[in-house]
């Protein structure tokens, strides 16, 4: 009988662009970051992509474009 575990752990990243991350929840601390000071977001991805942060991260830009134009 062979047992698959998949281990993962909730990790905070930057959305800022330095590609920052960190196992505990804090603010961005990279000089020159545009997010810098700001709160890292949490992800649960198990594959290191962090996919789900990223379309978010998307998916508010695109709304931020569309309230502009309006």
């Amino acid at each position: 009988m062979v047992f698959e575990i998949t281990l993962f752990m909730k990790h905070y990243i930057c959305t800022g662009g330095c590609d920052g991350e960190s196992a505990v929840s804090g603010v961005c601390q990279m000089e020159g970051c545009k997010s810098e000071g700001e709160a890292l977001t949490a992800c649960n991805c198990e594959d290191g992509l962090h996919a789900e942060v990223d379309q978010e991260k998307k998916e508010v830009n695109e709304e931020g474009e569309e309230s502009e134009t309006e």
